[in-house]
């Protein structure tokens, strides 16, 4: 590279500001952390913000000056590894979720079948009851009348950090949170190989790294989305090495902890074709079957059944979902979900379909399809939790669209349904979060979805 086109060097000015946006950020996780609550909407949002501004900061900072002047990616991928530590001790504030994940350790550890009893049924029948801790953990989760909806890689999890729990949730927490932070560094790494494997600029990395999001929902707030991240990444990283049962094991892993995987296995046709997809297929369901056999008793199927109030009953922040459940208010005088949430999820499997047939006719890359086919499952579903948008910032990291990293601070705005007890959305808030993403999606569109797929080697290695 000449050196005359190289920009200026930066100054003491542009690294104070540096340290300022890594002091800043780390104070705004500690302050997300410990001591704002989720129904704190005010500060919640702005501290958001401000973290988002110094992410975006430290990202630019990284693509216009730092490659060119030998600072190394591993330093800021330190801070981000620094910001989640940060987290380490933290009580979930804007999430009680951990409550039933412990709760469904706890069952693990006594010998009860997570997926055979409702905590009432068994709280009721006298379990437990002499147990501060089993008290607590009823008395604070959200779920007491539901059965467990968490798939046998995540109770394996659970039963761990239950173990630790004996004396105070936080202990549970810890171990949970520490699951979450292996998961991702091993994402973050696997992220950095995928990218030298498809030629794309390992600074990308840093979108997914650093982002407040992903730093607040998956370590901070223990969701795991983190474990079903790194297990897709691992997915990808084996089919790229042609390696069919590795990718099978990592695909059935992920969904063992997240269902939501098995939505990309029909895209695999665009890019191995049918033999290679029903191979993979089947190993996808072996694999599968052998994580559910330690769970295989009376009761097991009654996960069917919160899956089906998860589909036809809940609602949140949703989007396309609203308008037309709008429109059945209208015409049939009363909320239409339980028609609407099986439309919905059939639109989304045919839409995969179709992007695996215009990915076969086209030679588009297996990567390339999985953003968008996620997209559309998010835009028709019922429900999308902050943390959801997780798993589409792990994926945009290999697109050029925008409108991941858009989502994943424009989302932060349906915690205002939480200002209120009982929570209650304002369904302003809801469309200005979608009409910003909805105009992020336009520009994204209109920019790059009629480029043609890159005919190199990156191009092969995507595939």
């Amino acid at each position: 590279m000449i050196r005359l086109l190289s920009p200026p060097a930066p100054g003491t000015f542009d690294l104070l500001l540096l340290v300022a946006c890594l002091a800043v950020s780390a104070a705004g996780y500690v302050a997300l952390g410990y001591f704002i609550p989720r129904n704190a909407f005010g500060p919640l949002v702005l501290t958001f913000a401000v973290l988002f501004a110094a992410f975006w900061y430290l990202v630019q900072w990284y693509n216009d000056q730092v490659q060119w002047y030998g600072y190394r990616l591993e330093w800021l991928l330190g801070a981000a590894l620094l910001f989640r530590l940060l987290l380490l001790f933290a009580v979930p504030a804007l999430s009680d979720d951990f409550y039933r994940f412990l709760w469904d350790g706890q069952l693990s550890l006594a010998g009860i079948n997570p997926f055979r009893y409702t905590p009432r049924q068994l709280f009721q029948s006298g379990w437990g009851e002499h147990d501060p801790l089993t008290a607590l953990l009823f008395g604070e989760m959200n779920s007491p009348d539901y059965y467990t909806v968490y798939p046998p890689v995540l109770q394996s999890v659970f039963g761990l950090a239950a173990t630790f729990a004996s004396f105070s949730p936080l202990g549970g927490v810890v171990v949970l949170r520490l699951c979450i932070l292996a998961a991702e560094m091993l994402s973050v790494r696997l992220l950095t190989q995928l990218l030298a494997a498809y030629g794309l600029p390992p600074g990308r990395v840093l979108l997914y790294a650093l982002n407040p999001l992903v730093i607040v929902e998956l370590t901070g707030n223990v969701h795991f989305e983190a474990l079903m991240i790194v297990f897709l990444l691992a997915f990808l990283a084996a089919l790229h090495r042609n390696g069919l049962r590795r990718a099978a094991l990592f695909l059935a892993l992920s969904a063992g902890v997240k269902l939501l995987p098995l939505l990309f296995l029909p895209l695999v046709l665009a890019t191995k074709g049918w033999k290679t997809t029903l191979r993979l297929g089947a190993w996808t369901a072996f694999f599968f079957g052998l994580c559910w056999l330690p769970f295989l008793a009376p009761g097991l199927f009654n996960i069917f059944a919160s899956l089906n109030l998860y589909f036809q009953t809940f609602e949140f922040n949703a989007s396309v979902y609203y308008v037309l459940r709008e429109a059945g208010h209208r015409i049939h005088g009363y909320n239409v979900i339980s028609i609407l949430g099986p439309a919905l999820g059939l639109t989304t499997l045919l839409t995969v379909l179709g992007l695996a047939w215009l990915g076969k006719k086209r030679g588009i890359p297996l990567v390339r399809l999985m953003l968008p086919a996620l997209t559309v499952y998010f835009g028709l579903a019922t429900i999308v939790h902050p943390w959801y948008v997780t798993s589409l910032v792990a994926l945009g990291v290999f697109m050029p669209w925008k409108y991941p990293i858009v989502w994943s601070g424009m989302v932060v705005l349906s915690y205002a349904a939480y200002g209120q007890v009982p929570y209650h959305e304002d369904l302003r808030w809801v469309f200005a979060e979608y009409g910003v993403v909805l105009l992020a999606i336009v520009y994204d569109v209109y920019k790059h979805w009629l480029t043609p797929a890159p005919r190199s080697p990156t191009a092969t290695a995507l595939r």
